[in-house]
């Protein structure tokens, strides 16, 4: 089975002997830019605009975000104020690509930073519940379940 999240897509593929079945494939309609346009719409309303920065906002979501294994332990983590990132901004005169780093104390910052908080894992996780944000599409689970099921009999054994 592959799974290929890609710019506008997520295909869920299977493979027979190494050979995919492009008839049994499933395709949702959430891939890398709805994640970014979400991340930025998220971080200008709570941050800072970054509306007309895509490049820093595909530059944030590829270093700070990641899916989170336990979710609900993870959110009560950032509610008590752990897995708090900061992103360096880059100023393009001494800063030319920005960074990630942990959390510096109040004052002892000279660059312009972006928190990214509990925007590191929520994000991602629209690939699981695109009805969390709307989208009436079924998740990667779902669509795994549906390729499996689009199969030969013969092959469900395999990639259960």
């Amino acid at each position: 089975m592959v799974i290929d999240s890609g710019f506008s897509h997520t295909y869920v593929v299977p493979c027979f002997e190494g050979i995919p079945m492009r008839h049994c494939a499933t395709r949702i309609d959430v891939g890398g830019k709805l994640l970014s346009n979400l991340l930025m719409e998220t971080l200008s309303f709570k941050e800072i605009n970054l509306k007309n920065e895509v490049a820093i906002v595909n530059q944030i979501k590829e270093s700070c975000t990641f899916v989170s294994d336990r979710f609900a332990q993870d959110l009560e983590v950032c509610k008590a104020g752990g897995m708090i990132k900061e992103f360096v901004l880059p100023d393009y005169k001494t800063i030319k690509r920005g960074y990630v780093r942990d959390p510096l104390p109040e004052g002892g910052q000279q660059e312009q930073v972006v928190k990214i908080r509990n925007e590191r894992f929520t994000v991602p996780e629209v690939l699981f519940n695109p009805g969390d944000i709307g989208i009436n599409q079924a998740g990667v689970p779902e669509a795994i379940m549906q390729t499996i099921a689009k199969c030969p009999t013969q092959m469900t054994a395999q990639l259960l």
